[in-house]
């Protein structure tokens, strides 16, 4: 397309427009649309011709109630955050741990206890500590895994001079 035919097309599409709305305005001036106007009789308000069958509306006092509710406050219950998880500390070990013995393909452990006595125990073996009973998890080598019956995934591990 040409630059000729472009300016044409946009001088003439301008020019229709500017004609269209110079038409509108002369339109508007010397030819008025008529409106209507529909005067209603202005009657007196009433409450009983509001509240449909001519029943009559509750006491003021029935709104009480509405009014003096706070505006501030919040519209929903606020949900109150969960209690705090007292943790329970697992109680020290009161045993020390002497030495590993090899025996029988797997290792046992020689403690001696709060009690005063020395045992040699193995894996899954119990003895009494002050505040509970312990249960042996695992021997290695040069420590000790324990646990604390009652205390759930707490462990303690004992090693060797401690």
């Amino acid at each position: 397309m040409s630059i000729l035919r472009l300016k044409t097309i946009l001088f003439v599409s301008g020019s229709l427009l500017f004609y269209m709305a110079a038409g509108l305005v002369l339109f508007s001036i010397f030819c008025p649309i008529p409106v209507e106007t529909v005067s209603l009789s202005a009657r007196p308000w009433t409450p009983a011709r509001l509240s449909g069958k001519g029943e009559p509306l509750p006491p003021l006092s029935a709104f009480s109630a509405v009014w003096d509710t706070p505006l501030q406050s919040p519209v929903f219950d606020v949900i109150p955050p969960p209690p705090e998880e007292k943790k329970v500390e697992m109680p020290p070990v009161n045993a020390k741990f002497l030495a590993t013995i090899a025996e029988g393909g797997g290792l046992t452990v020689m403690l001696k206890l709060p009690s005063g006595s020395t045992k040699i125990l193995k894996s899954g073996d119990t003895f009494e500590n002050l505040p509970g009973t312990v249960r042996i998890l695992e021997v290695r080598p040069k420590s000790v895994l324990v646990t604390v019956e009652g205390y759930e995934d707490t462990t303690i591990t004992l090693e060797l001079g401690k």
